[in-house]
């Protein structure tokens, strides 16, 4: 039986990765490695034979690690298709990560709905977690450009949100707070990349922290329904991420979808603009700090 990955030793059957009885009578085998590409860490080779793989002549290849971990030879950005394909393959994974995060977001929210004591920072930094999350399966997937995008954009949250003051977060008026829950449902059951043929699956395990189109989604719904527009850094900051984001799915990944974060994004700047500003300002009474009175504006 002749496969494509080995050259065969003439007289002498060689098969790799399938079972004896498939390919008749093996000799011993030694563990060998292979020099001269950084995709192959090792192959199993025959004491008397010699083995050479051809995965040289590909451009790429693929293996599994913690889920799909994709590698390139070649330094050309890759297609439409295989970011779709990783996409997919990261919403399809890691669904019990998926369902962890639902059910952080929906504590948040009854934490913050209850009026239990939640601090601007400490949601502020809660809301980073997701991002966080985002960018750690990027890097897994082989996706350093998501990677490295949400650690910068985690970072940068997570410095505004400590210039925050440290009094108790309040609920938006109700004007407000409908665009927020929209934004934040719609990255709850974000209906893409995820492969399932029940539509309540969408309810506990869409992509949620998985994927930067729905988390960025429920976090700017989250920023809204808390007033955090006010401070312009977190709010111009998320805007701007969303905005990218969604034009990358909706015009390079083919995701019409993606108009909802769109949206979201437009909605968080006008947030951010002087009217509805000082609506939020009119309607929220002054934070204190522990010392001192601080703007959110920092």
């Amino acid at each position: 039986m002749l496969h494509a990955g080995a050259l065969v030793v003439p007289d002498r059957t060689t098969c790799i990765g399938h079972r004896s009885s498939d390919c008749g009578e093996l000799p011993p085998l030694r563990r060998g490695k292979t020099r001269g590409h950084r995709g192959i860490s090792s192959v199993r080779t025959p004491t008397h034979g010699v083995v050479r793989t051809t995965f040289k002549e590909s451009h790429s290849y693929r293996r599994r690690f913690f889920g799909r971990i994709r590698a390139s030879s070649t330094s050309r950005m890759p297609s439409a298709a295989v970011i779709l394909g990783d996409l997919t393959a990261i919403a399809n994974e890691w669904r019990t990560l998926a369902i962890f995060w639902h059910v952080f977001t929906g504590t948040l929210l009854i934490a913050i709905g209850t009026r239990q004591n939640v601090s601007n920072r400490s949601a502020c930094y809660l809301l980073v977690l997701p991002l966080i999350s985002v960018s750690g399966l990027a890097w897994i997937s082989g996706n350093p450009f998501n990677g490295a995008m949400f650690a910068a954009l985690s970072l940068l949250l997570a410095r505004f949100a400590r210039r925050l003051p440290g009094g108790r977060v309040h609920l938006a008026p109700a004007g407000l707070i409908a665009p927020g829950f929209v934004l934040v449902a719609f990255g709850w059951v974000y209906p893409h990349f995820l492969e399932t043929e029940s539509w309540t699956t969408y309810l506990i395990a869409a992509p949620l922290g998985l994927l930067p189109c729905p988390t960025l989604s429920a976090v700017i719904g989250v920023t809204l329904i808390l007033g955090l527009a006010r401070s312009t850094a977190w709010a111009l900051t998320l805007a701007i991420a969303g905005a990218v984001y969604s034009f990358i799915g909706m015009f390079t990944l083919g995701v019409p979808i993606d108009l909802g974060l769109a949206a979201g994004s437009v909605m968080l700047v006008v947030m951010t603009s002087g009217g509805e500003r000082r609506r939020i300002d009119a309607w929220r009474p002054e934070i204190h700090d522990s010392h001192h009175t601080r703007p959110l504006s920092s």
